[in-house]
């Protein structure tokens, strides 16, 4: 086996109450698409767009959500519910996904080492996404760690939330490590990690005879 799936690219961030979430530059028709959404806490909570799948939702530091949908012919731009004006939201595009594989568990802390909890994937080859979000009163800039690629990296201030998220190629089927990323000064943060099965190719062996 050996990795098939591909990152295409991520969409520009947008912060503010019920954002408008742009399409990312690159992508075609049956691509997966996710959306990452965080905010700041506070009693707003994000609302399902239609036609999107909730990977999870979470009700604690950065009430910290992910959908998902395989992308049609004729997408658009997602406006994102929760009413907050500390809300901060992307869309990112992959190529040869074929299905969700393993949910994770949202972690929630304090301190400045974020890590997410280990999943278990089924299958080689997974596409594997951390997001990494803090809660935060004053600007600050999170650090990504080792062993992944970070596609969005977006600072926070005293109104919207910092945010990494960044992915790994899973080569085998089992446990994943637990990732992790850095913040200046102890803060409010979550962390979460979904993964997804590739698309599986077939090959043929060819035998050519030569007279």
């Amino acid at each position: 086996m050996a990795q098939n799936w591909i990152f295409q690219s991520a969409g520009t961030v947008v912060t503010g109450a019920n954002p408008t979430v742009p399409l990312p530059a690159t992508y075609s028709t049956g691509d997966l698409l996710v959306i990452v959404g965080v905010n700041n806490g506070g009693a707003a909570l994000f609302s399902d767009p239609s036609g999107w799948t909730q990977a999870t939702i979470n009700q604690d530091n950065t009430k910290i959500s992910i959908w998902y949908k395989f992308a049609t012919a004729s997408e658009s731009s997602v406006v994102i519910s929760n009413g907050s004006t500390q809300t901060k939201c992307v869309m990112l595009a992959y190529s040869f996904i074929s299905a969700i594989d393993a949910i994770g568990t949202v972690n929630s802390a304090t301190g400045t080492a974020l890590t997410t909890t280990a999943l278990t994937t089924t299958a080689a080859d997974d596409l594997v996404i951390s997001v990494f979000a803090i809660r935060t009163g004053t600007a600050q800039t999170l650090t990504a760690g080792s062993g992944y690629t970070a596609r969005v990296t977006s600072s926070g201030g005293t109104t919207t939330p910092s945010l990494i998220i960044g992915d790994e190629d899973k080569a085998t089927a089992g446990a994943t490590t637990s990732r992790s990323a850095t913040a200046v000064a102890s803060v409010l943060w979550d962390t979460f990690a979904v993964s997804f099965s590739q698309v599986q190719t077939n090959t043929s062996n060819f035998l050519f005879m030569f007279n």
